[in-house]
């Protein structure tokens, strides 16, 4: 069974109206070296700042692959932890007392 397959060349910017000028704005924009920063206010950067320690250890995790755990848990779970027990002020160990 033979297919044909034929390539061939498309303008596709040939004779559209504005397109030359289009292209040199698009020029002298790349050109200007004006300040275009904008300033991000901090809690947009929170979830970011939560996302990248967590790709960190999933990365970590998919490198050591010589251990059981990793074979009968390819990914690890996201733990869910009170902040309080972060700081040492949550009663652990209330059940010994």
């Amino acid at each position: 069974m033979h297919r044909l397959c034929i390539v061939c060349w498309v303008l596709g910017h040939h004779k559209i109206q504005g397109n030359v000028l289009a292209d040199q704005l698009a020029a002298s924009a790349h050109e200007n070296t004006a300040d275009t920063s904008i300033p991000i206010p901090v809690l947009d950067l929170k979830p970011f700042l939560k996302r990248k320690p967590r790709d960190y250890w999933q990365s970590s995790w998919e490198r050591h692959t010589q251990n059981k755990l990793n074979v009968i848990k390819p990914h690890r779970q996201q733990i869910s932890l009170h902040p309080s027990m972060f700081i040492g002020r949550e009663p652990l160990l209330k059940y010994e007392s």
